[in-house]
């Protein structure tokens, strides 16, 4: 059995364990930072702890997120938080940062107000809300927020 310290990965008999901080559901582990920043210095942080910034590709996914931060909540204000879809790159094409993989070709989106994709020039990252019922919401990347970062 080999135990590692700090950010790095856990092993009890082949099985990979969360580094302290994380939660594990299905093959990530995610940590809610509680500190309030960019997107950009969000994307900064999470790849400090060996992470990115989450990435939602199923509906099970988003449900686990959303129960840990409903359960979460008032330790935050306002409760919003960055993840890790934006469209920087190109208006209107929202792509998750970690695998480029445009969001608007995967199966599963939640979008506020059940739009297929938001186009306000000005906001070109993604957060996760509870003023929006924890539905995605496009805003601009220089606000600050908590954020949730995911490693596999």
């Amino acid at each position: 059995m080999a135990v590692c310290k700090g950010s790095l990965w856990k092993k009890k008999e082949g099985v990979a364990e969360c580094p302290d901080g994380f939660v594990k559901h299905g093959g990530s582990c995610y940590h809610v930072v509680r500190i309030k920043a960019t997107w950009p210095e969000s994307d900064i942080y999470c790849h400090a702890v060996d992470a990115d910034l989450a990435t939602i590709e199923t509906q099970d996914e988003q449900h686990f997120i959303e129960g840990h931060l409903i359960t979460n909540a008032g330790a935050y204000d306002p409760a919003r938080f960055w993840i890790g879809g934006n469209d920087i790159a190109e208006e209107g094409t929202w792509v998750w940062l970690k695998s480029k993989t445009p969001i608007s070709h995967q199966t599963y989106s939640n979008w506020k107000d059940g739009i297929a994709l938001p186009l306000s020039a000005r906001e070109n990252c993604l957060e996760l809300s509870q003023r929006y019922h924890w539905q995605w919401n496009d805003n601009n990347c220089d606000d600050h927020y908590f954020f949730v970062c995911e490693k596999e």
